[in-house]
């Protein structure tokens, strides 16, 4: 019965929907970079152990990253098998309400990597309440940015932790914020990103 159920009243195939209907920019440049990086939305969940040392692994991480940020959970990331910080393990499963998700984003631009960073500009502040933001999401934001690799975005929240980091004298948030700053600092070398610096 559960067969019937899965194959026959809900299905397993995905529908799409054609080039020629009019889209938000933010999701065709995403169906743009889908084809650029190979990596094609399916409803089926497909695991995928990427070796961020090869070019296309590491654009098809930093994609997802950008996406996790803009509130797209196409890719989930798995415990990954290998050691060292070149190996991430990801299982996607496209779904419907993301093309809603990526309208909704859309307001932070029209591009993925744009998106992206104003919206972590915007995290860095507070979201739309403007509330303090304490410094494990900061440096929970810079360990994002680099995943990520927004370098437009990554000296706007370093300035924001520092000031943040100054005024705080409570060593139980400094401590908080550290260990994302640890897993920071190992990034430089493989994803190509300078964790030297600031």
């Amino acid at each position: 019965v559960e067969l019937v159920q899965r194959r026959m009243v809900v299905g397993e195939r995905l529908g799409a929907v054609p080039d020629s209907t009019p889209m938000v920019p933010l999701q065709r440049h995403l169906r743009q970079e889908q084809r650029r990086v190979r990596l094609k939305p399916e409803a089926l969940d497909r695991e995928y152990d990427l070796d961020l040392r090869k070019p296309l692994d590491l654009e098809r991480s930093r994609l997802l990253h950008r996406l996790r940020l803009l509130g797209v959970g196409w890719g989930t990331p798995r415990e990954s098998r290998g050691k060292g910080t070149f190996r991430e393990s990801w299982t996607l499963a496209w779904r419907p309400e993301f093309d809603i998700d990526l309208i909704e984003a859309g307001v932070w631009g029209t591009t993925v990597p744009a998106a992206a960073v104003a919206r972590v500009r915007d995290l860095a502040h507070g979201g739309q309440e403007r509330q303090e933001v304490p410094l494990a999401t900061l440096t929970g934001l810079v360990e994002q940015c680099l995943l990520a690799d927004l370098p437009d975005a990554l000296p706007y929240v370093i300035e924001v932790l520092s000031e943040r980091a100054a005024l705080d004298g409570d060593v139980t948030h400094l401590m908080a914020a550290f260990p994302a700053m640890v897993r920071a600092q190992r990034y430089g070398d493989v994803r190509a990103t300078p964790a030297e610096g600031d």
